[in-house]
């Protein structure tokens, strides 16, 4: 009494559920992964922030790098004519 094979079932949850269960899921994570590493980061990004934080006045600060090049650069692509 052997039976026939029966066909092969389709699965309970199709693979378009399982991908939108892992972008809910991803999503949120990354982002808030994200915001408690900037939290977490010990930077200090202000001078208001940095003489708060060592309680005495800031004697030299150096501006951010992409504003330091910004200002640097078209000085630097003028052409100079040597005599």
């Amino acid at each position: 009494m052997v039976e026939p094979p029966a066909t092969p079932a389709l699965p309970i949850h199709s693979l378009l559920f399982w991908f939108a269960i892992a972008i809910g899921l991803a999503v949120p994570v990354s982002i808030g992964s994200a915001f408690v590493a900037e939290y977490l980061d010990p930077t200090i990004r202000t001078m208001s922030e940095a003489s708060e934080l060592l309680n005495s006045p800031v004697l030299a600060w150096l501006p951010h790098p992409e504003a330091a090049r910004a200002s640097i650069l078209p000085i630097s692509r003028q052409k100079v004519v040597l005599p």
